[in-house]
C-alpha cells in the first residue's frame, strides 16, 4: 500500500438513526484483501469489498464490492 489510503469496515450511516431513535445500530461489514494486491495512493477501500490475489488498485480509485484475482481496476467506482 502507499499512503494515503482508507479501508473501511463501517460507515456513519448509523447516526442518523441515533438522532432520530437515540440507538446505535452496528453496520460493521468485512473487508478483504487478498495476497500481493499493491493499493495506489488516495485509494478507498469501501467496508464490505473483497479484493482477490494478485490486484492492482489505481490511485484514487474507489473499490465497491468483489475485485477479480489477477486484475487492475481504477477509477471512481472501481473498474476492471
Amino acid at each position: 500500500m502507499t499512503g494515503p489510503v482508507t479501508i473501511l469496515t463501517h460507515d456513519y450511516s448509523w447516526s442518523v438513526l441515533n438522532k432520530k431513535y437515540g440507538i446505535i445500530y452496528g453496520n460493521q461489514r468485512k473487508t478483504v484483501i487478498g495476497n500481493n494486491v499493491f493499493i495506489g495512493g488516495g485509494a478507498t477501500i469501501l467496508g464490505g469489498s473483497h479484493i482477490g490475489d494478485n490486484v492492482i488498485i489505481c490511485a484514487n480509485s474507489v473499490v465497491s464490492g468483489n475485485v477479480d484475482s489477477n486484475s487492475v481496476y481504477a477509477g471512481n467506482p472501481a473498474e476492471n
